[in-house]
């Protein structure tokens, strides 16, 4: 009597699931283990370290003075404060004040960068955290460099937030198989193990992108004409910042993450808005799409919790002093308007100094307690 033949199901499966299977199953998982430390490592091209780590490095970690006064914010940020300058205006030690501000930078890499440094962070006694429409509306979720910092950084919730479904769905298969954050190229790959220091030999620019470009100074003697490199029309600029504008699900929650890790530690927060070309703020006032585009945004900075300490808003450049002679471009000062800029700023900030030490005030005691 014949044994009864095995049925074709259970052959299927031990196919699927026999010993070779859980081999191919064991290397995957270890290959992904593998490289998840990999993920967020600094890259690297002809100009530099990329924005965020080489800010990281050169500006926040290679110093290990304590840090009173910290800047957050975009590239408007890097070309329009001189933490220098502040520091002087303030009677503070130029080494406890740091411009952590970098090109591209979004509310969701000043949380990962106060996540990742929180030891230094905690000790501050203020934060300014930079605010304009064009880093918080949703049209920013699929920016190369958005993208890039959600595969580098982001959690799988992170992931979910970005706008577009496409862009969701290649994140979390980013998230379960690192492939595009741990793509290197051989030269990266070199530096990463090299970790140059500016000035070196091979590499003497690392930290190229912590400053301004060199368009952005202003030659002696030249004052009075400053050469501005207006690429677009103060329309177009219009556009890019404003219209149809609605805050990026992803970029609200780092905000409001931001002001919430803030608020815990006793830290007060100051934003402020930096000034862009004065016909950019024409052609958003005269034009009422744009105008009421503007307005969205404004409800919505007044609709963020925990509140700021204060809200500097120096859009138009007359709200701070400024004309178009201190703009390099429709949306970026140039090293005149940098130095008019931060003393602005600084004077802003020597108001609140009283604000400012009881919330250091607050802190200590709370410390203390603990």
């Amino acid at each position: 009597m014949n044994a009864p033949d095995t049925p074709r199901s259970s052959k299927g499966l031990r196919r699927w699931f026999g010993p070779s299977a859980f081999i191919a199953l064991a290397v995957l998982v270890g290959g992904r283990l593998l490289l998840e430390p990999l993920r967020d490592k600094a890259h690297f091209d002809e100009q530099g370290m990329d924005p965020f780590h080489a800010v990281e490095k050169f500006v926040l970690r290679q110093d290990p003075h304590p840090i009173d006064l910290a800047f957050f914010g975009s590239s408007q940020s890097v070309w329009g404060i001189l933490s220098g300058n502040v520091a002087n205006e303030l009677e503070l030690n130029p080494r406890a004040v740091r411009n952590l501000a970098s090109p591209g930078g979004t509310p969701l890499e000043a949380w990962h960068m106060v996540q990742r440094n929180q030891d230094r962070l905690s000790h501050l006694r203020c934060a300014v955290i930079e605010i304009n429409p064009f880093v918080l509306r949703d049209a920013l979720d699929d920016d190369p460099r958005t993208m890039s910092t959600v595969s580098q950084m982001g959690n799988l919730h992170e992931r979910m937030m970005l706008d577009e479904p496409a862009d969701r769905a290649l994140q979390v298969g980013e998230w379960l198989l690192p492939v595009n954050s741990v793509r290197r190229s051989l030269a990266t790959t070199f530096l990463d193990v090299l970790k140059p220091k500016p000035g070196n030999a091979i590499f003497p620019k690392p930290d190229f992108r912590t400053r301004p470009f060199a368009v952005w100074r202003v030659r002696p003697g030249t004052e009075d004409c400053a050469i501005q490199r207006l690429t677009v029309s103060a329309k177009t600029a219009a556009k890019r910042l404003i219209l149809h504008w609605s805050p990026s699900k992803l970029q609200d929650e780092s905000l409001r993450n931001l002001l919430t890790w803030f608020k815990k530690r006793h830290i007060p927060v100051v934003m402020h808005q930096p000034p862009v070309h004065p016909d950019v703020v024409k052609a958003m006032l005269e034009d009422e799409e744009f105008a009421s585009s503007y307005r969205d945004y404004k409800h919505y900075l007044a609709s963020l919790r925990p509140k700021p300490l204060e809200l500097i808003s120096a859009f138009d450049p007359a709200n701070c002093g400024l004309t178009e002679l201190h703009l390099s471009d429709r949306t970026h000062l140039n090293e005149m308007g940098a130095r008019a800029y931060s003393r602005f700023l600084a004077e802003k900030l020597s108001t609140l100094q009283e604000h400012i030490r009881l919330a250091s005030a607050a802190k200590s005691k709370g410390v203390a307690e603990r």
